[in-house]
């Protein structure tokens, strides 16, 4: 789409397109299927996919590293089979790295100064890695956590079950403030 909201190209992807992942250094658009297996790794310039590679059914949250050439990839499960795992592939080949133990439904990641953050819906908690992915601090938070971002200095989540927004400090992974907001807040949009 163009500035004016008017369509310029259409690439064909997987079922169920969800995520897309902006790679600045590779020109690239990572775009995760949901209802497929495999994520499409489209080429800005030439607007067609360059290729794809295999990932778990029903893929959700990611985390793009491009100067670690990581693409982390969670998830909720698929039916009675719950995610317990979160992958990272190469962001250049897509070829699985590693295979991380993760708690239950690793659905959203976020990285900042302070470390890499997990975000999981099964636990209802948030957890803090180190960069050799180990865990370094976890807090619970609401209940069926969805969606997180980076504000300021903190982490904000937002508690789909518990009707509120938690503002969390980076560094201690502890609840800064809580605020009551309408149900189901499912979507963060931050305004610095």
């Amino acid at each position: 789409m163009n500035a004016d909201g008017e369509e310029q190209d259409i690439v064909k992807v997987g079922k169920s397109p969800l995520t897309v992942l902006q790679g600045e250094q590779a020109n690239r658009l990572y775009v995760i299927n949901f209802g497929d297996t495999k994520c499409s790794v489209i080429n800005l310039e030439t607007k067609k996919v360059d290729f794809e590679f295999p990932v778990h059914s029903s893929s959700t949250g990611t985390l793009l590293r491009e100067e670690k050439d990581e693409i982390w990839i969670g998830g909720h499960g698929d039916g009675d089979q719950v995610e317990e795992d979160l992958y990272i592939y190469s962001a250049k080949t897509g070829e699985l790295k590693k295979k991380l133990k993760a708690p239950t439904m690793p659905i959203k990641f976020l990285e900042n100064d302070e470390g890499i953050f997990v975000l999981s819906h099964g636990t209802s908690s948030l957890y803090k890695l180190n960069d050799q992915y180990e865990e370094v601090k976890s807090k619970v938070v609401g209940v069926n956590p969805f969606e997180m971002a980076n504000f300021n200095e903190d982490v904000v989540v937002a508690g789909y079950d518990s009707d509120e927004v938690y503002v969390m400090d980076a560094e201690t992974v502890e609840v800064k403030k809580t605020i009551k907001v309408g149900e189901g807040p499912f979507q963060l949009m931050l305004r610095e």
